[in-house]
């Protein structure tokens, strides 16, 4: 089979925030946002994802699956933060690969399905989403953020496939062409009996290749509420969205996986024992940590680049700050003039300029105080 290696391009995308550690007298008014992680058990529990969660607000699902039977695309994050209130959630699901084409099979790991536009494949989710009824997509759009960053991921892809086409020998390697789209879509629906609104971000690119099309999905993002209500838990969103992240290092070993298969082209019997293998769990787990301690730096420049995916995504929403540091960045809900980084994956956003988490018996550990920085 010809077919060009397909980088596997993870976004980072999502996570959750808290409205208040203000429980005491010493503590101001603010917002408070602590973190959880999402672990993979085939990797014996290393980090696959971490999710930003507000105060009030809870991590319901968090899982990370694998299915070796699909060589080409054998492992998914799912995450869920409920809000205390109106029903309003959070949902995010990593990367998703299909193909289309003569070399499309599903013998080789492909999930078969010809190319949708970004706008039909959110529809048809929710059009045959069995829990809903009545869906009523109000509008599309395409944020800005999101354009931009596809546009150089789709550049860096085109060009990294015709090396590696040209550099194995590929017949018309040259002409692989990849091209992106993305959508906002707004719509309402029945659930239960009850109206709710809610909005999917999903962003998608396609590589035409000689003789097939392989097209993947970035990390697809989902909110919803109560009819009337979303508005209401948007800073909430804006903050999960801009602080959650897949980690790129748990990507990079999935990958490394996808490779070793792709080229080994086992069997299905293998890919069984694979599933439940143990010395394979220590393995991945090892190079896990390698990955971990070595690409810090390309970890940070893919964050970096992220934070515009989320933009175009708060934007939709409501305006966002990013803020600064030891070595980190986080985003909040514009309207905060002074925020503080704690332990635990911890910040805290104010508008007193004399707190000081330090000197507060509501806080704990060691807090320092962030910079506001630029998009």
């Amino acid at each position: 089979m010809r077919r060009i290696f397909f980088y596997h391009v993870a976004l980072i995308v999502a996570a959750c925030l808290a409205a208040s550690g203000a429980a005491m007298a010493a503590a101001p008014e603010g917002l408070m946002v602590s973190t959880e992680h999402i672990l993979d058990p085939q990797m014996n529990n290393a980090v696959a994802a971490t999710i930003a969660i507000p105060d009030g607000w809870k991590l319901t699902q968090g899982q990370v699956s694998w299915n070796f039977s699909r060589i080409s695309d054998p492992a998914h994050i799912f995450a869920e933060v409920q809000g205390s209130a109106d029903e309003a959630c959070f949902m995010m699901i990593s990367n998703i690969l299909f193909a289309f084409g003569p070399y499309a099979s599903p013998e080789f790991g492909f999930t078969v399905k010809k190319p949708l536009s970004a706008e039909d494949y959110i529809k048809e989710l929710l059009y045959n989403d069995k829990g809903i009824s009545d869906v009523q997509v109000k509008k599309v759009t395409q944020p800005q953020g999101m354009v931009e960053m596809l546009t150089k991921m789709a550049s860096d892809l085109e060009r990294g496939n015709r090396e590696e086409g040209i550099r194995r020998g590929i017949r018309n390697a040259a002409a692989v062409k990849v091209t992106f789209d993305c959508a906002l879509a707004e719509y309402t629906c029945l659930k239960k009996g009850s109206r709710y609104e809610g909005s999917v971000l999903v962003g998608i690119t396609y590589t035409q290749m000689p003789d097939s099309v392989i097209w993947h999905t970035t990390p697809m993002i989902g909110i919803y509420a109560r009819e009337g209500k979303l508005e209401v838990h948007a800073k909430s969103i804006a903050t999960i969205m801009g602080n959650s992240s897949i980690n790129s290092a748990w990507v990079n070993v999935v990958g490394q996986v996808i490779n070793t298969m792709q080229q080994q082209k086992i069997s299905a019997q293998q890919r069984e024992i694979m599933a439940s293998d143990a010395n394979l769990r220590r393995q991945l787990q090892e190079t896990y940590k390698h990955i971990s301690n070595t690409q810090r730096e390309v970890f940070d420049k893919k964050q970096a680049s992220m934070s515009n995916v989320s933009r175009g995504w708060t934007d939709a929403i409501t305006g966002t700050d990013r803020w600064s540091g030891e070595g980190e960045s986080y985003s909040a809900p514009t309207g905060y003039n002074y925020a503080w980084q704690g332990g635990d994956g911890k910040t805290f956003y104010t508008n007193d300029s004399t707190f000081n988490p330090n000197h507060s018996l509501d806080f704990s550990g060691n807090w320092t105080q962030m910079k506001k920085i630029p998009w």
